[in-house]
């Protein structure tokens, strides 16, 4: 597109400015943590987000823990020891539910420079969100020791782990053909909220997947959960959240990987 235009971007400090009708306003300087409460009630009311017509597979109790075979990717397995595979999807109405528009200060040096997830230091102008990615299939999403898997998994100093690589991917897309591209997010992948009445199979950044019925959750405070629109132009803009972007994880269902809401640069 002669008029496209594309700024890579990604990562977090403390925020120090929300904007709202009422102008900037102070928020917490300490680092946020990934950690949201699975249990139940938590999570979101229903086992059926409003991102898709999918819903959970019916059935009770713990998912069969899948053995990784010659495919690791494939994830999941059904009664018997039978496969199954995962079906990502991002949960369309958290996504509208979380969107905001924050500037913060990023010093040189800092992490979020290093790992190029914004365009350069100083105040920074970000649109931000929740992003939750419940499996749906029939089989648990299963890698286990990320370790194992060098080719998938990258380990960040910054964080203390592994994570997936190019779990997910966000853009904006605005007038006239601009595309604002976002940095493909990587993921540690863990439980984090029920989608379903089904047990979770304990996953977590040291043994990384996602269960049958679960979701992982990476919120809006967590390190390159953004898009930096520090130099876009004011307008109206489609923000694209997909998951499993270059299709590197096997599911039932590619074609429910995107979401996406509206929303304004001021």
């Amino acid at each position: 597109m002669s008029n496209a235009r594309a700024i890579a971007l990604a990562l977090l400090v403390a925020p120090t400015c929300a904007l709202s009708l009422a102008g900037c306003t102070d928020a917490p300087a300490s680092r946020p943590v990934k950690m949201i409460d699975p249990a139940p009630g938590r999570g979101p009311a229903s086992p059926e987000p409003a991102t898709t017509e999918t819903t959970a597979r019916d059935g009770e109790g713990r998912s069969a823990q899948p053995t990784v075979g010659t495919d690791h990717r494939l994830g999941g397995a059904g009664a018997g020891g039978s496969m199954g595979m995962p079906d990502l999807l991002v949960d369309r109405e958290m996504l509208e539910k979380s969107v905001e528009i924050v500037e913060m200060d990023f010093p040189a040096g800092s992490c979020e420079i290093q790992e190029g997830c914004v365009a350069g230091p100083g105040r920074r102008k970000l649109i931000r969100w929740d992003t939750a990615t419940p499996n749906l299939g029939t089989g648990d999403l299963h890698f286990g020791n990320p370790a194992s898997h060098p080719d998938l998994f990258e380990y960040s100093s910054c964080h203390n782990h592994y994570h997936f690589k190019g779990y997910a991917a966000y853009e904006l897309d605005g007038p006239g053909g601009l595309k604002v591209l976002g940095r493909k997010q990587a993921f540690c992948l863990e439980d984090i909220s029920p989608y379903s009445n089904r047990q979770s199979s304990g996953y977590t950044c040291d043994f990384q997947g996602i269960s049958l019925g679960w979701g992982d959750i990476y919120s809006k405070d967590l390190p390159c959960q953004w898009v930096d629109i520090t130099d876009v132009p004011p307008g109206d803009y489609k923000l694209l959240i997909t998951v499993n972007p270059e299709g590197m994880i096997p599911e039932m269902d590619r074609n429910n990987n995107t979401a996406g809401v509206v929303v304004r640069v001021p």
